[in-house]
């Protein structure tokens, strides 16, 4: 069974796609409180017969009792004909709150309405709306070496604003605020390894942090914590500028635009 999409999954997906821009677009309803959730699964029913099962997502705002439907500009008819069968199927039980394409405007309008779905105190949702609201890039880098951080700051400043730690607990604390786009994470410190510090950031506050982790080391070993830490990468030392460039225009949510 497909695991059901939700708020964060939307977040994150819009944060992906922000790059297609006006040739992605969504519709955005509200189901009234008294209706059951299963109506929930009804709606995503609908879309399914209109679309097909590959050509749209469906995130389910559960305890808002809201939906977000997104799908390329190509199929607006039939996000159109969606809306009328939604209508249709609950008249005066579901209403859409908005419909727009994901151009500058559209996606604006509606991370401002997602954030308010957003409890002060959900970390995970926070970051990732964080990430999402912003148009530049953010870049973190944890290496207990400061030739490799003054080196790292260098040549990715002009990709977009780089934190700079050396620490796990810098590391941690830094990352939590700034929700970074990609972090580059040294294997070997003092004290920890890389790949652990990339489980405990995905576990405990975010599920898709593209972490690159670096190190001289290449034996097997390392090779094979670095696969089970889910790490989106891996340098060698020394490495070039065309090396750290290349991993910033692989991670999902890196903004190039102007670059």
């Amino acid at each position: 069974m497909t695991p059901k999409k939700t708020l964060a999954d939307a977040l994150h997906f819009l944060a992906v796609n922000r790059k297609l821009g006006k040739d992605m677009q969504y519709l955005h309803v509200r189901l009234s409180p008294d209706l059951p959730e299963s109506a929930m699964d009804a709606i995503a029913e609908i879309a399914k017969t209109k679309f097909g099962k590959d050509d749209h997502q469906v995130f389910r705002f559960a305890p808002h009792n809201e939906l977000l439907i997104t799908t390329h500009t190509r199929l607006r008819p039939m996000l159109t004909d969606t809306d009328r069968a939604i209508t249709e199927a609950y008249p005066g039980g579901a209403s859409r709150i908005m419909a727009n394409d994901l151009g500058e405007d559209g996606l604006g309008l509606l991370i401002r309405v997602l954030g308010k779905l957003i409890g002060e105190n959900d970390r995970l949702l926070q970051m990732a709306h964080k990430r999402l609201a912003r148009t530049s890039n953010v870049i973190i880098v944890l290496d207990d070496d400061p030739i490799i951080l003054r080196t790292c700051e260098k040549i990715l400043k002009m990709f977009g604003d780089v934190h700079v730690v050396d620490t796990p607990e810098k590391f941690f604390e830094i990352y939590e605020d700034v929700a970074p786009n990609i972090a580059f994470i040294d294997i070997h410190l003092r004290g920890y390894k890389g790949p652990p510090i990339v489980k405990v950031a995905r576990e405990k506050f975010d599920p898709h942090i593209h972490a690159v982790l670096i190190s001289s080391d290449t034996a097997k070993e390392t090779v094979m914590s670095i696969k089970d830490s889910g790490a989106a990468g891996f340098i060698v030392k020394p490495f070039s500028r065309d090396t750290l460039f290349q991993h910033l225009l692989n991670a999902p949510t890196f903004v190039s635009k102007g670059i």
